[in-house]
């Protein structure tokens, strides 16, 4: 071999370049990631949504330019739900406290726009979540490439992002509450244990205050303080410190609510309204879901209060009543869990061709799966070209068509789910707060909503699980094919 000082390479530095190579070549996939994401936020909130609000919106942006121009928590106009001017605690604070945050730093003109442009933002913020929760839970830079490959493209994210409601910004802080979650088990100094305690607590009371139905994770991060290496009195010290700032966040919230409405409510005065709502069923099901609120007394429906006691009592004492109807809407409440919003998650047929190519490409070598990657750029290239008269009709095109969503991830989340049953070398005590986190909200939609509409927060931990179980089955069958090889090598 000729040195580099006659223009040739050594072998040594050859695979030195090629070693760097592979180090950047890492960084500028999640780059390109990012960008894509990036770029479908940002034209699908331009070109595909209206600039108009719907939903709950108006309600969140009322609020947040209550606290700008008047310093009160209440909204501008009066609705089913609260009076106008009168303060309120029926939606929690935080979510209008980032709005009035954008407000006062951009200015209140393009509200919308702003707002959707900061949480396209928060979406990339997601992305690198799942990918950093991934590789804590699994310790695989392939598993959570393939979770941030899959929460890159995963439409809901991209949907949810260009409304203004909690969503977003509550699954932050969620992933981020388990990130602190497992670093606070990962912890090795008794200061760095105490420290990832106290900021688990911290955003763990920022999760409830930006959804009340947050308040699982209460439940289901006590577990990760058993087995620890350290003593039971400093254990005892961080969870008490992480309950405790936990109560400090919520605790203004809930002393204001005493002061300005009579009573300490930690949460919301909503719980009431929901519970009624998803247990009595309308008596015309052509009208939608909602079945109306029955007549209140008059000092009942001027305070919210009042009102939110005497609705949850109103919807318990149709449960009891009723047992065989609640029973029954338990399965069609399971059967909306698909998508609350996004009718165009099930007509994706670049879901369905993905995990053909998935499952074809497991099957053959290197230069076949390249071949099968081949062909499926050859049969999008005429819909892409059909679709390219315009950017905005190539984005819509490209939402609804080529992104996919839960059900085609539907597979590999059961697979996921029963291999991470069966794996005896992971931590339980690790995996244990966020499958308890996706139990027990799913338990809490039964219980409080009409349809299961909120699986929005729980959709990255299915991305999760179908990531290790296409890792799973990607690494498995290149093992059976490297086996086979050998066998018919040995036979001839």
């Amino acid at each position: 071999m000729m040195s580099g000082q006659d223009g040739i390479v050594s072998k040594g530095s050859l695979i030195e370049a090629m070693n760097r190579l592979k180090s950047l070549s890492f960084p500028f996939i999640i780059g390109i990631l990012l960008g894509i994401n990036a770029l479908s936020a940002f034209y699908y909130s331009m070109y595909c949504e209206p600039l108009t609000m719907t939903m709950d919106e108006p309600q969140y942006a009322e609020l947040a330019f209550s606290l700008c121009q008047r310093g009160s928590y209440s909204t501008l106009t009066e609705n089913t739900y609260f009076e106008s001017g009168k303060p309120t605690a029926f939606r929690p604070p935080l979510y209008p406290l980032f709005l009035a945050g954008i407000i006062q730093l951009f200015g209140k003109e393009n509200f919308i726009i702003k707002v959707r442009l900061v949480q396209a933002v928060l979406n990339l913020g997601i992305l690198l979540a799942i990918f950093y929760f991934s590789f804590l839970l699994f310790s695989s830079r392939g598993i959570s490439l393939i979770a941030m490959t899959l929460a890159s493209g995963f439409m809901p994210f991209i949907y949810m992002s260009s409304h203004i409601m909690t969503e977003t910004l509550s699954c932050l802080l969620v992933l981020a509450t388990f990130i602190s979650s497992l670093l606070v088990r990962m912890a090795s100094r008794v200061n760095q244990f105490y420290w990832r305690s106290f900021f688990m607590g911290m955003l763990l009371g920022l999760s409830v205050l930006c959804r009340p139905n947050n308040i699982v994770l209460l439940l289901c991060t006590p577990c990760i303080f058993f087995s620890l290496i350290f003593s039971a009195r400093q254990i005892f010290t961080a969870f008490f410190l992480s309950l405790l700032i936990f109560l400090s966040i919520l605790g203004p919230w809930a002393m204001r609510n005493y002061l300005v409405l009579g009573s300490p409510v930690f949460l919301t005065t909503s719980g009431g309204i929901n519970l009624y709502y998803g247990n009595n069923p309308h008596p015309d099901s052509t009208k939608g879901n909602l079945v109306p609120l029955p007549e209140l007394p008059a000092d009942i429906a001027k305070d919210e209060v009042k009102k939110d006691h005497y609705l949850t009592q109103a919807a318990f004492q149709f449960i009891r009543s009723n047992p065989q109807t609640f029973l029954k809407r338990i399965p069609l409440k399971l059967k909306s869990v698909f998508s609350p919003h996004l009718g165009s998650e099930y007509n994706s047929y670049s879901g369905r061709f993905f995990i053909v190519f998935f499952l074809l490409a497991c099957l053959f070598h290197s230069y076949k799966r390249r071949i099968v990657l081949f062909f499926t750029f050859l049969f999008w290239i005429p819909l892409f070209s059909r679709h390219f008269y315009s950017i905005p009709s190539f984005v819509i095109f490209s939402f609804h068509q080529v992104m996919f969503g839960f059900p085609q991830l539907t597979v590999f989340i059961f697979v996921g789910s029963l291999l991470l049953v069966m794996n005896k070398k992971a931590d339980a005590l690790s995996h244990l707060p966020f499958l308890c986190y996706v139990l027990l909200t799913i338990l809490l939609n039964i219980l409080f909503l009409p349809k299961m509409r909120l699986r929005f927060v729980l959709d990255p931990y299915f991305i999760i699980l179908s990531a290790y179980a296409m890792h799973w089955i990607w690494s498995h069958t290149r093992e059976c094919a490297a086996f086979l090889n050998l066998r018919l090598n040995l036979k001839k």
